[in-house]
């Protein structure tokens, strides 16, 4: 387990990292910092929480363990948490992520390694250098990175349900539907996620804090409309699937239908043949074609010209 913080200076332009132990004194000489905490030990996170002066409300609820996304304005913070999406080998991992929003300080909280805040590692020095004035910057770049997820895995989700369609034609296969199982799965895991998260961004974007600075939000807008077409997007990718479902579904009823058209034919060319065969099966003593020397060539005719007949017939009324 670990814990990292970095120190922002927007007039230099410049960053270092520093040991957590240095952060009070950092703020104190009005310098921005960001803290990311590995909560897998949730008593030292709260240790070094608390030595910074965090509200214990924001910091008992940062470590809860439950999963439920959510804003919390406390007296001197702001808190909320929201789950994050990853694409691993085609499947989707979600996992939640913590911010506590304090003045100069923001805080990640996350158990165990995080994808996202990795990511944001590598990829925040940029924007810092060309565009951050205030630590605002860096909840835009939570944010962003947490709707570029989003935005991978409504991708997957859509390539999935291509897939699907492209399947539909093929073998019928009870294989379909454990993938429209899993697809629709992922489709309501992700609308839930996005959703709250969508309520989260409009709520720090439409209201005023002292932790979250005004030259912030207009970049936060521009997150909610991004999670406003992410959603409409998967809404999309939802009906193509349930309608191509539906379709699917049609072309088996259609299959077994010929199927038993089939069926169907053969039984009604067999039905009189075997009244014939039954006839001619009884064990009565005195029939008179049993003792007819072309009898058999006789039935033999028969029993075509019958089959001849109900063919040409049901052709004719186009039930083949």
């Amino acid at each position: 387990m670990g814990h990292a913080a970095v120190e922002f200076d927007f007039e230099a332009k410049k960053t270092r990292a520093l040991p957590p132990a240095e952060i009070p004194a950092a703020l104190l000489a009005k310098r921005a910092c960001w803290l990311d905490v590995d909560a897998r030990d949730a008593t030292s996170a709260a240790v070094l929480l608390h030595s910074l002066g965090i509200d214990g409300l924001a910091i008992e609820y940062a470590i809860a363990d439950d999963t439920g996304d959510r804003l919390i304005a406390h007296e001197d913070c702001l808190q909320f948490r929201v789950r994050t999406v990853t694409v691993t080998g085609g499947a989707l991992r979600f996992a939640r992520l913590d911010v506590i929003l304090k003045h100069q300080l923001v805080v990640t909280l996350h158990t165990g390694e995080s994808e996202l805040v990795a990511h944001l590692r590598r990829h925040y020095q940029q924007d810092f250098e060309r565009f951050a004035k205030s630590i605002g910057f860096l909840l835009y770049e939570v944010l962003d990175h947490v709707t570029d997820g989003y935005r991978r895995a409504i991708r997957v989700a859509e390539a999935n349900v291509e897939q699907f369609q492209s399947r539909i034609f093929g073998d019928v296969n009870d294989e379909i539907f454990g993938l429209v199982a899993s697809a629709n799965r992922d489709h309501s895991a992700l609308r839930s996620g996005l959703n709250a998260a969508r309520d989260v961004v409009f709520k720090l974007s439409s209201r005023r804090s002292p932790h979250v600075a005004e030259t912030t939000q207009p970049f936060l807008e521009q997150i909610v409309d991004s999670h406003v077409r992410l959603g409409d997007d998967l809404g999309v990718a939802r009906e193509i699937l349930s309608e191509s479902l539906d379709l699917y579904m049609s072309i088996v009823a259609h299959r077994t239908n010929r199927v038993v058209t089939r069926l169907t034919v053969l039984s009604i060319i067999f039905l009189p043949l075997t009244f014939l065969c039954g006839v001619y099966g009884m064990n009565f003593k005195y029939v008179p074609e049993t003792q007819w020397q072309y009898g058999y060539f006789a039935f033999w005719i028969v029993a075509i010209a019958i089959a001849s007949s109900l063919l040409v017939f049901m052709r004719r009324r186009r039930w083949l």
